[in-house]
């Protein structure tokens, strides 16, 4: 990720000198008259001030290795996202040069058209925010194992007779995701880390103690919202496995 957040900062400081206009996407394979309706330094230095703010979030989430602290994570999804709305409404205005002869039918139909992009990428925007700050982990135990349920990958099935050891763990090295999905609320899937392996996790982000069950099928970790909900699942697991032990 330092390879692409210099890209991005190259490209930036290229394109706010007023040149680069190749590297815009859209302009630069547009005929000669759709290229004199912009004024290209504007333009090129309109794309750079969006490719600055790009490269500083980036330049972030470098810095903190994605785990941004909860005051700072409304800034990758909100600043990109006003970055690509800002560029839509400035490239469509300060960035086009006044025609003579333009009709009133045809700049109330590109305005039309701005608004419509507009509006189509802040919805887009809010589902991409709902994804990452929404979700929850759901575990109900049942008379011979316990399901735990997840946003949008559904249910993951441990039998007590199958678990082998239950074991609680604070501040436990996640790894990296193989499979399912991560958030700035839950993490479930595929993970693997240099303690376990290939495991399956289930937790929320915030919380950093976990329930470490090693199964037949593999390791399996859960977590709560809280430390006392954690803990509470340690204990009602650990009973459960005990009897079924026995």
């Amino acid at each position: 990720m330092w390879i692409l957040t210099a890209i991005f900062a190259l490209l930036s400081i290229v394109l706010l000198s007023g040149r680069g206009s190749f590297l815009i996407a859209g302009y630069n394979t547009a005929d000669i008259e759709e290229k004199a309706k912009y004024d290209e330094k504007k333009l090129c230095r309109v794309m750079g001030a969006g490719m600055s703010v790009i490269t500083v979030i980036l330049l972030l989430c470098n810095v903190y290795e994605y785990d941004l602290p909860r005051g700072l994570r409304w800034i990758m999804p909100v600043g990109i996202f006003g970055v690509v709305i800002f560029l839509v409404i400035a490239t469509n205005t300060i960035c086009r040069k006044k025609v003579p002869g333009t009709t009133s039918a045809a700049r109330k139909k590109d305005t039309f058209m701005t608004k419509v992009t507009v509006a189509v990428l802040v919805a887009i925007g809010l589902l991409v925010a709902a994804a990452l700050y929404t979700g929850d982990v759901n575990v109900r135990f049942e008379m011979d194992g316990m399901n735990i349920h997840t946003s949008v990958i559904g249910n993951k099935r441990v039998e007590y007779e199958d678990i082998r050891s239950v074991a609680y763990e604070d501040d436990m090295d996640v790894g990296r995701r193989t499979g399912g999905i991560g958030s700035f609320r839950i993490q479930a899937g595929g993970f693997k880390n240099s303690e376990f392996g290939a495991y399956h996790l289930y937790s929320y982000t915030d919380c950093h103690e976990y329930v470490v069950m090693e199964t037949v099928y593999g390791t399996v970790v859960i977590n709560g919202k809280t430390t006392s909900k954690t803990r509470e699942l340690y204990q009602e697991i650990s009973e459960r496995e005990r009897f079924f032990a026995n």
